[in-house]
């Protein structure tokens, strides 16, 4: 006589080989890349998505007189717009080019529906964090970014 408790765990141990083969979400894409303008400030950046994070690196330009300090803020976000993981640069109050890198790791399975970049700005660098600005966002997602105006 045949045991029905061994057809089943048969049936399920098939099932769960097949959940477990198959591919993640976001396997790792081709990078999205952004620009954020504000004046004569620029942060670019490039982002590369894998199944549970996104890595951002590039450079925020502080331009000459900018007068305040400036940093990249970064949110990772699911479908629903909750943030999952932020990130973001060390402040940066003299002129140039300073390049960043940060990981947004989500800690979860198939990674981040889209991040939300945003240049910021604070009048020193010992100016509270809860004072900061602002400027000029952008969101990204893993085929492209679109600033919110298309």
């Amino acid at each position: 006589m045949r045991k029905p408790g061994l057809a089943l765990s048969t049936f399920t141990a098939a099932v769960a080989a097949t959940v477990l083969a198959v591919a993640p979400a976001h396997a790792t894409s081709d990078p999205s890349y952004f620009t954020l303008s504000y004046g004569a400030a620029t942060v670019t950046g490039t982002n590369t998505w894998t199944n549970r994070t996104v890595i951002t690196e590039g450079v925020n330009y502080v331009p000459e007189g900018a007068g305040s300090c400036r940093r990249v803020y970064a949110e990772a976000r699911d479908s629903q717009g909750r943030t999952l993981a932020a990130a973001s640069s060390s402040w940066k109050c003299s002129a140039g080019k300073h390049a960043y890198k940060t990981t947004l790791d989500t800690k979860v399975a198939g990674g981040p529906a889209y991040v939300w970049f945003n240049l910021q700005q604070k009048a020193t660098a010992t100016t509270p964090d809860s004072e900061r600005d602002g400027l000029v966002g952008i969101f990204c997602y893993p085929g492209g970014c679109d600033d919110g105006t298309h």
